[in-house]
């Protein structure tokens, strides 16, 4: 249920209108994840117990987050992007 809810949220954030003050605000330097974080998005790369998420994966600007061994992943569902459909994923930062 938790899981459903946190797709539909991020939908509705993703379909949403944002107003360029906000866009300038999302070009940010990578996050690090720390102990009970949580995010869904599309994952960038994953190599040498390290993933990059991007949060915002129909956005021009990207919102990443890094989490670092051990992390729990689990696929939430796809998201429609223009053209492209894009994986989604949930990840827990243990």
């Amino acid at each position: 249920m938790r899981t459903l809810f946190l797709y539909f949220s991020l939908a509705l954030y993703l379909t949403t209108c944002h107003s360029s003050a906000q866009m300038a605000q999302d070009r940010r330097p990578p996050q690090n994840a720390i102990s009970g974080d949580v995010a869904t998005g599309e994952v960038m790369t994953e190599e040498g117990g390290r993933l990059q998420l991007n949060t915002r994966p129909c956005d021009r600007d990207k919102v990443v987050i890094i989490f670092r061994k051990p992390y729990v992943k689990e696929a939430v569902g796809n998201v429609k992007c223009g053209g492209d459909v894009k994986k989604l994923v949930q990840v827990v930062q243990k």
